[in-house]
């Protein structure tokens, strides 16, 4: 997933050159706590609350698509107030 993040970045970098600088690395810098750090650390949190118990695993994957759907509309609502070109 940073990997596809990163072109997103690199994209819009490339869309609104010097336009974004603040934006841009603040972006920078989430993908690479999330990538290097959260990751491990949510995984290791996510394995202590459900354990073998396959409804938490059911709950946890719920809130998961529920998280990324919101994320999704957020992302969406930036985009549409973005400058065009």
């Amino acid at each position: 997933i940073p990997a596809m993040f990163r072109e997103i970045v690199a994209g819009l970098s490339a869309r609104f050159p010097g336009r974004l600088e603040t934006l841009l690395f603040y972006l920078d810098r989430h993908i690479e706590l999330d990538g290097e750090v959260h990751s491990e650390l949510a995984f290791r949190m996510l394995s202590l609350l459900c354990g073998g118990d396959a409804a938490r695993w059911e709950e946890a994957r719920q809130a998961a698509v529920c998280a990324l759907q919101s994320r999704l509309d957020l992302w969406n609502s930036v985009s549409d107030l973005l400058p065009t070109g």
